[in-house]
């Protein structure tokens, strides 16, 4: 019985792991595309934010959204390069999911190394808004994905 539960293990994370790396493709598109602004790196200050996709139910996307938790200057940002992600790289994902009339939710984290800034990050910055877009809470069902971390550090000069 051993052996077949640990077969069993084995082969649900491998589908979780499976899930993830179909999502790498898009990932990696939206950290190229989403430039932190200089003035938040400029002043130190970390985002911990939650990019929403929302599905409709026939499976395609209809919007892609980041939470309230973002600072503003970070908002802005997506907001104007949101219609150059490339969609296209999740539809893959979501056939193999069969995510229907539900949303993705992806972490995105800015971080600083040690390096370059040392500042002190009050827990309710954090927590605040995290799963509001437009003020509002998303209510469907969600597929929660491994977070996107951009660490940042000290220009070279």
């Amino acid at each position: 019985m051993k052996p077949y539960l640990a077969l069993l293990i084995a082969f649900l994370l491998s589908g979780s792991v499976y899930a993830q790396t179909q999502l790498e493709p898009f990932k990696k598109n939206i950290q190229r595309m989403l430039v932190y602004p200089a003035f938040l790196r400029q002043t130190c200050t970390p985002a911990f934010t939650n990019m929403l996709i929302d599905i409709d139910g026939k499976g395609k996307v209809v919007d892609v959204k980041i939470s309230d938790s973002a600072p503003d200057l970070l908002r802005e940002e997506f907001n104007k390069i949101k219609g150059s992600f490339k969609l296209e790289l999740l539809n893959e994902f979501i056939t193999a999911k069969k995510l229907k009339d539900c949303g993705i939710i992806i972490p995105l984290f800015w971080v600083y190394g040690n390096d370059y800034c040392v500042n002190a990050v009050e827990e309710t910055w954090i927590t605040n808004n995290y799963f509001a877009f437009d003020s509002n809470m998303y209510t469907k069902l969600t597929f929660n994905a491994q977070p996107i971390v951009t660490k940042l550090y000290k220009p070279v000069r």
